[in-house]
């Protein structure tokens, strides 16, 4: 129980530091090859929490990826925006 609070801490303060983040980024104008460079930068990143992180780093890191998921066991099926999964 105090491992789980304390990533649900840990996750608080790091939406607490982006919420913050994004606050100083609606005044600035995007740098877009900027922000290709940093997401191809994660790409090694993502293929080794998904390798060996725990669940919470996992769900972490694609949340940065994926604006949200939405799985329906009683349909065997999960979705995202703009697309669908079938059996799951």
């Amino acid at each position: 129980m105090d491992q789980k609070l304390g990533e649900i801490r840990r996750r608080l303060h790091d939406l607490e530091a982006n919420e913050a983040d994004l606050k100083v980024r609606t005044t600035q104008t995007p740098d877009i090859e900027a922000a290709v460079a940093a997401a191809l930068a994660q790409v090694p990143r993502f293929r080794q929490v998904l390798a060996h992180g725990s669940i919470v780093e996992q769900k972490d890191l694609l949340r940065g990826f994926i604006a949200g998921i939405v799985i329906t066991p009683s349909k065997d099926a999960a979705s995202s925006p703009g697309t669908t999964c079938q059996h799951l």
